[in-house]
């Protein structure tokens, strides 16, 4: 794992099941501090999301996240990643 602080955002939003669980955007930033690279991905599978999520958090990505979770969840979630 490197050193750089890493950042992590999230917004719990009520919208019907026919929408994605969550709406995932990755930033790659360089070590001059500017962005290399921007991914969004929809994600339907928990599971999937977190393991995404905890491997880029892990790699050092800045993570901005947009889900249908509840609030008390992604509290939770959100403790965890904290310590990656």
């Amino acid at each position: 794992m490197n050193d750089k602080y890493v950042r992590i955002c999230a917004y719990t939003v009520n919208y019907g099941e026919e929408e994605p669980l969550a709406s995932v955007r990755f930033t790659s930033i360089g070590e001059d501090g500017k962005v290399n690279a921007v991914e969004q991905v929809h994600y339907w599978n928990e599971q999937y999301c977190n393991g995404h999520i905890e491997n880029a958090l892990a790699s050092g990505f800045e993570i901005c996240l947009i889900t249908r979770l509840n609030k008390r969840i992604m509290r939770k979630r959100m403790k965890e990643w904290s310590k990656i």
